[in-house]
């Protein structure tokens, strides 16, 4: 959440282009609204808790996917604004306040920051969140059918909006910061 927003706030430096691909927004709003579904799903769980004991890790699970709500939003707006963003044309050491790359380069350590991020996220909602042990809560309170079934529907397209995500952030580390140096 924070990277995304520091992210988000530098790239604000960085040059407007014409979006490349429509596809690619679309397919990042619509993995993003299965992630926030499994996060809405996660944060009624963490609600509803039903005994005392239970109430501490309740209120975890709930926090958790509250900020995974606003971190998936946040990202979301990041990728959008990235992908219509970049350095481009000649670097030109005479402008006053450009003498550093990290001015002239704005959000790329963020950019990579976020794709190391998204590509573990990516691993963790791939070959953790899928088994059985990871989400009892949740199959406790919805019911075990009831929540195979939701897993089923929410959560490839969950992985799919993180692997999509690195992809894009990997793209645009790549080619959004491409600058000629002078000679």
């Amino acid at each position: 959440l924070v990277a995304s927003i520091t992210a988000l706030m530098k790239i604000q430096k960085l040059q407007d282009k014409e979006p490349e691909s429509t596809v690619d927004t679309i397919l990042l709003y619509f993995s993003g609204f299965f992630l926030i579904v499994y996060s809405i799903l996660e944060i009624l769980v963490g609600t509803n808790a039903s005994s005392q004991e239970e109430h501490i890790s309740s209120g975890i699970q709930a926090l958790n996917g509250i900020i995974s709500v606003l971190s998936t939003m946040a990202q979301m707006i990041f990728l959008n604004m990235l992908m219509t963003k970049g350095v481009f044309g000649q670097r030109d050491e005479s402008k006053p306040g450009k003498s550093s790359s990290s001015e002239i380069y704005s959000g790329r350590q963020e950019t990579a920051f976020l794709t190391l991020l998204n590509f573990s996220q990516w691993l963790i909602f791939t070959f953790e969140l899928q088994k059985g042990m990871a989400s009892r809560t949740e199959a406790e309170y919805f019911g075990e059918f009831t929540w195979v079934l939701i897993q089923r529907i929410t959560l490839p397209l969950s992985v799919f909006f993180r692997f999509h995500s690195t992809v894009i952030l990997i793209d645009a580390w790549k080619n959004n910061y491409k600058a000629n140096e002078a000679q």
